[in-house]
């Protein structure tokens, strides 16, 4: 919509008006959100069926001329590792990613991917988090971000690795 303009929540909540194709904005906090602004306001159907995102972790061997700064000890699988976190769309598209040392928690780990996730993709509004990612997070993303994050439980019966329905998306991205 070349010239129309948009109207987009900043990180803090407050409501500020940018122009798209070079105009200016009305607000000085809304230089962090200006790539959203510049996009339409009309969703398509691609934009909707990417309207939500999927967060998840990995841990991954690192060798032993890994600098010491960059990996940690897995607690979980007592290996010295690095952690890579991918926030996709339901499509399984990467949006952002982001390598930690292993002994970073997820719920800790997570806030810069999602950060960026809101700053480059403003259409995704919620995003599905596994169990990993429960706690502080789930309020920080809400107040900071203005998101919805949803934990994934898993069933109550459930034994092993099952794909859960919402989460497949991610899942197959690293595989």
């Amino acid at each position: 919509m070349p010239g129309g303009s948009c109207r987009r929540t900043s990180l803090r909540g407050r409501r500020c008006t940018g122009t798209s194709r070079g105009g200016t904005t009305t607000a000085p906090w809304s230089a962090a959100i200006t790539p959203c602004a510049a996009r339409s306001a009309r969703p398509t159907a691609a934009t909707r069926s990417r309207a939500r995102g999927l967060i998840d972790a990995q841990a991954i061997r690192t060798a032993d001329t890994v600098p010491a700064a960059t990996r940690g000890f897995d607690a979980g699988k007592k290996v010295k590792r690095r952690k890579r976190f991918i926030v996709t769309d339901t499509l399984g598209l990467l949006l952002a990613v982001h390598v930690v040392a292993a002994s970073v928690q997820d719920r800790d780990g997570a806030k810069r991917p999602l950060l960026w996730t809101r700053l480059d993709h403003c259409g995704v509004r919620k995003i599905w988090a596994g169990q990993g990612f429960a706690g502080r997070l789930v309020e920080w993303v809400a107040q900071i971000l203005g998101l919805d994050l949803e934990i994934v439980r898993k069933a109550p019966a459930q034994r092993g690795f099952q794909v859960q329905p919402k989460r497949w998306a991610v899942v197959r991205t690293f595989a």
